[in-house]
This record gives C-alpha cells, sequence and structure tokens, in this order.
C-alpha cells in the first residue's frame, strides 16, 4: 500500500493536525456527507436513533479516496438529556477541543429545579509517545440530573437522576511510512 503523504508534502503530524481540524468543520455541519474543498478530505456521518432511547453514530474520513480516521458511539439517552448532550458536543467542537470527538469533561447547565451534568471520561487506548488523543481514543460519557432545593442546595433524599450514557471510540485506520 502507498504512502499517502507526498514525500514533499506535509509530515504525518501536519497531516493528523489538519485531520482534528477537518474532523470539527464537518461535525459543524448538518450535512451527512462532507468534503473539503480541494476534495482531499471526505467525510461521512451516520446517526441512528433506535428504539426505546437507543442512538448510535459513525463517523469515517478519508484522505485521498482512503479510510484515515473513524469513531463510533453508541447509547441510551432519555428525551431531557438530548439538548445538553448536543451543547456539549458544540462547545468542544466550536472551541475545537478534542476529547474523543465528544464534549468536554464536565458540562454543567441550570434548570429550574437543579442542575443537568454531562461528564465526558475519556483516555489514550495505547500509552505511546508517539500517539494523540485523535489517533486512539475511547470514552464514556453520562448525563445526569441533580436537583437542588429552593436555596441551591442539593435535595435531600434521592437528588440524582440518571438521563443517559453512552461509550465511544476510534482510531486512525492506517500507519504512516516513514
Amino acid at each position: 500500500m502507498g504512502n499517502l503523504l507526498n514525500k514533499a508534502g506535509p509530515s504525518p503530524r501536519e497531516v493528523i493536525e489538519e485531520a482534528e481540524q477537518i474532523f470539527f468543520e464537518a461535525m459543524l455541519t448538518d450535512d451527512r456527507h462532507w468534503g473539503s474543498k480541494d476534495d482531499v478530505w471526505r467525510v461521512v456521518k451516520n446517526l441512528v436513533f433506535g428504539t426505546y432511547g437507543h442512538s448510535a453514530a459513525f463517523v469515517a474520513m478519508f484522505r485521498n479516496g482512503r479510510p484515515f480516521w473513524q469513531m463510533h458511539c453508541q447509547g441510551y439517552w432519555e428525551d431531557q438529556a438530548l439538548p445538553i448532550l448536543s451543547k456539549a458536543l458544540l462547545k468542544n467542537y466550536q472551541q475545537r477541543i478534542f476529547r474523543g470527538g465528544r464534549g468536554p469533561g464536565r458540562f454543567e447547565q441550570r434548570v429550574a429545579d437543579g442542575t443537568m451534568l454531562y461528564q465526558n471520561i475519556n483516555d489514550i487506548g495505547q500509552k505511546r509517545e508517539d500517539l494523540t488523543l485523535f489517533d486512539n481514543f475511547r470514552g464514556e460519557e453520562t448525563v445526569t440530573h441533580l436537583r437542588h432545593d429552593d436555596q441551591g442546595r442539593f435535595a435531600s433524599g434521592e437528588y440524582r437522576t440518571p438521563l443517559g450514557s453512552g461509550r465511544y471510540q476510534g482510531m486512525r485506520l492506517f500507519q504512516f511510512d516513514e
């Protein structure tokens, strides 16, 4: 298999950094099929809502027509979890922060009776100096409703209501020839 890089072209690290920026551009659109203006990059996104709150998503990136990177996620989300989940993802996409292609480590939003809490716990699949979080990752995310009393303190008794959770993982799909 040939090298995806032109020897006179960008370094592997530069290509990965470019791929991260392409990821954000594509994720900020509603297009299921997205392509860069120079046709070097193509991104395919697919989101499926199944029965009873289950969902799955898949994102694939192609560079010069070849598979470059992929991620997939699956989970269960109550309807009231979806607005904060969407806001958490949008925050990282707009700020171009890559935490497994999902939201920040912690994101909170006040609601009438408490706080909606989104949490994202991720790691690099293999601990190696030459890998970035974009190269190989996995994680879990949750949304929890924390109920408060009238003074803004946690209500007594059962105050945490889980509203959904998901798992995700992804990786770069080839080894650079160097």
